[in-house]
């Protein structure tokens, strides 16, 4: 995996990260591994979402990776948009657009009002790989402005 890659898996994970954070939920750690592949740990008992919040969870890694300007790769995001058609499936296309169009809009809102938050917890998982626990509260918190 290549430097870029790296980053830019590095802030894909750290913005749904940011976004689940920023809805209410317990991250209990983010992960990058070698090859690109990343993921999010959570515990039960956060906040009921909305279709839309949860749309904007699965859209924020792209959203983030945009937003930041990093490389993107090939199938990056396939996983997450699997996941915002599977929340979609059974609306019309109509409504699934609108709800689409309103989570990416939630998605984007977010980042950007946490840009410094998203930059600086994309950095800590490009050295580390893997922020959890006490650890990774304690950074979420000391970054809230």
């Amino acid at each position: 995996m290549s430097e870029s890659e790296r980053r830019a898996a590095a802030i894909h994970e750290a913005g749904h990260a940011v976004v689940m954070w920023a809805l209410g939920s317990c991250v209990d750690a983010v992960t990058v591994e070698d090859g690109g592949k990343g993921c999010i740990h959570i515990s039960g008992g956060g906040p009921t979402l909305s279709i839309a919040q949860e749309i904007a969870i699965a859209a924020a890694g792209a959203a983030a990776v945009e937003l930041l300007k990093a490389e993107k790769w090939l199938y990056a995001s396939f996983t997450d948009d699997m996941k915002i058609v599977e929340l979609l499936e059974g609306y019309p296309e109509g409504d699934a657009n609108v709800l689409r169009g309103e989570g990416e809009k939630l998605a984007i809102d977010i980042l950007a009002a946490n840009v410094d938050l998203l930059t600086a917890l994309a950095d800590a998982l490009d050295q580390s790989g893997r922020l959890a626990g006490k650890e990774l509260t304690t950074f979420l918190r000391q970054s809230r402005p």
